[in-house]
């Protein structure tokens, strides 16, 4: 259906399923085992006649990761290029970003952490980011641009 209706398509990788995968998640190298996925995913896709691109590749940040897991991707999401597709990432208000900053505030108070990795992903290669608090995000991303553009 999705090769027949051209819609655009996400590949999030995640370790395990939604119930479990937060139980005990292990990578031996985090950043290959997610390019693996997208190998194989893009494969498939090929294979089954949906268009390279209609295709964007989401590492899964918080989906079967542990915090070095999370802090890893964003520094190192340029790798991910290489495959020549928009990246999404979506850190909003994460619980990576408590463990980080472990202030005990509940998950609608991790604007800060979620407007910094917002900022980090995209100067890191991402394309599309998926938040939570979009004016303070736009706001933060536009100053980020303005000063690159005074470089």
């Amino acid at each position: 259906m999705a090769a027949e209706r051209g819609v655009p398509i996400i590949l999030m990788h995640m370790q395990g399923t939604p119930r479990d995968m937060q139980k005990n998640p292990h990578y031996d190298n985090c950043i290959e085992e997610i390019a693996g996925f997208f190998d194989e995913r893009l494969a498939f896709c090929d294979h089954h006649g949906i268009a390279r691109d209609r295709l964007i590749l989401d590492p899964g940040i918080g989906f079967g990761k542990r915090l070095r897991d999370n802090l890893e991707i964003l520094a190192r999401l340029a790798e991910f290029r290489r495959f020549g597709r928009p990246i999404l990432t979506g850190t909003s208000r994460k619980s990576f970003i408590g463990m980080v900053h472990d202030s005990g505030r509940p998950a609608e108070e991790r604007i800060g952490g979620s407007i910094a990795s917002a900022v980090i992903a995209v100067q890191h290669g991402t394309d599309i980011v998926r938040v939570h608090d979009v004016a303070a995000t736009v706001e933060a991303l536009k100053v980020m641009r303005a000063i690159q553009k005074a470089r």
